[in-house]
């Protein structure tokens, strides 16, 4: 069941639409935090709360598309289809902004009213789709932790030192935009489209 409580990351879209029809949100923003990891939630999750102490949080844990990929597990976090049902863009992730309009045309909103941004590594400003008043809906990507994970040689211990650089940082510009969000009327809500674990490697992996 998708709904009320959202199981799958397929499941986010209808959960944010249905939301929307009990009337929690006028204007709604999901942030992918591509790559986040339950455990890097458990340090970030904390660290927004004491900065934060005005903001509310409502917590639902997630499984990922499998294989959860970002070219599978992403493309279903905002589409609101199963990796079956999208068959011909597996590869890629090109086709993100057009499944993410097709949802909401399916709930009788209009595409100018569907803004999808992969946010700059600074974090410095809205996307120019935002500023405005004509976006209801917005899918921000946030790509800094999967990078911060595919760049680490150290092992996962690396990957935690990193993180709290990022918090430390470039978590504090995005709080900024997050902020920002709410003021301009929007409900925020943030995913992982997958996490991450230190493995050992068989044969010959690519990474």
């Amino acid at each position: 069941q998708r709904l009320p409580v959202p199981h799958h990351v397929s499941h986010v879209p209808h959960y944010l639409a249905y939301q929307g029809r009990q009337g929690a949100w006028q204007r709604a923003a999901l942030i992918i935090l591509d790559g986040m990891a339950l455990h890097d939630w458990l340090r970030i999750g904390p660290a927004w709360r004491e900065r934060h102490p005005g903001w509310r949080f409502h917590e639902h844990l997630l499984l990922a598309q499998m294989p959860s990929i970002t070219a599978v597990s992403r493309q279903a976090l905002v589409s609101g289809l199963r990796p079956a049902d999208f068959a011909e863009t597996l590869q890629s992730n090109r086709s993100e902004p057009d499944r993410w309009a097709a949802f909401w045309a399916g709930q009788d909103l209009p595409r100018e009213s569907c803004a999808y941004a992969r946010l700059a590594p600074d974090h410095a400003e809205l996307p120019a789709a935002l500023t405005g008043s004509r976006a209801r809906v917005a899918c921000l990507v946030d790509q800094s932790i999967d990078e911060m994970v595919h760049g680490s040689t150290l092992g996962e211990k690396g990957v935690q030192a990193a993180l709290q650089v990022w918090l430390d940082g470039a978590s504090r510009r995005l709080e900024a935009l997050m902020a920002e969000l709410l003021q301009l009327g929007f409900a925020v809500y943030v995913a992982s489209d997958h996490g991450h674990v230190q493995a050992e490697g068989m044969g010959r992996p690519s990474e």
